[in-house]
């Protein structure tokens, strides 16, 4: 693993009005968008929203290609992890429902029985309700993506390169 990061958000600290003042403060290219959604959380005493978020986004932007992907080793991490962090939360006898989405991003790395295996034992232990598998490139093996998909209940989006329309914005 090269780089891990997470995000972790109360959904109920994400109502429409914060939702929409953070797309503001995080809007690139518009100074004054920025300012406003910015100020806006600051009195509603968010703005903590718009560092968390603006740091995940530039760390995913520092995110490149680096090869000899193991799907197993992932998903038995992000298992590992989600177990530390939903028993964290709340003592013991407290039982809190948590939920899990998972973003598959495949570039045809370790395609075999064990990863299928490790995403589905990922799919049980961190409660996923759902997920969506990207592949792109002539690499990509699009049977392994098939298959991680029908295990995460989710789509696929397979392309052999990305639209120009989906170029990444500037930080």
């Amino acid at each position: 693993v090269a780089a891990e990061f997470e995000l972790d958000t109360k959904v109920a600290d994400l109502d429409d009005a914060t939702v929409a003042n953070l797309c503001k403060a995080l809007n690139v290219g518009d100074t004054a968008q920025q300012a406003e959604g910015a100020a806006a959380l600051r009195q509603a005493g968010r703005d903590d929203l718009v560092r968390v978020w603006r740091e995940l986004l530039e760390k995913l932007n520092q995110v490149s290609p680096g090869g000899t992907t193991s799907f197993v080793a992932g998903a038995a991490r992000a298992s590992e992890t989600y177990e530390k962090k939903r028993s964290a939360c709340l003592p013991a006898p407290v039982r809190l429902e948590h939920t899990s989405y998972v973003n598959f991003d495949t570039d045809g790395g370790n395609n075999c029985g064990p990863c299928y295996e490790a995403i589905s034992q990922l799919t049980a232990i961190a409660d996923v309700v759902q997920g969506h598998v990207l592949g792109v490139g002539a690499w990509v093996d699009q049977d392994c993506a098939s298959k991680v998909a029908k295990i995460l209940k989710g789509g696929v989006s397979l392309a052999l390169s990305f639209p120009e329309q989906a170029a990444a914005d500037p930080l």
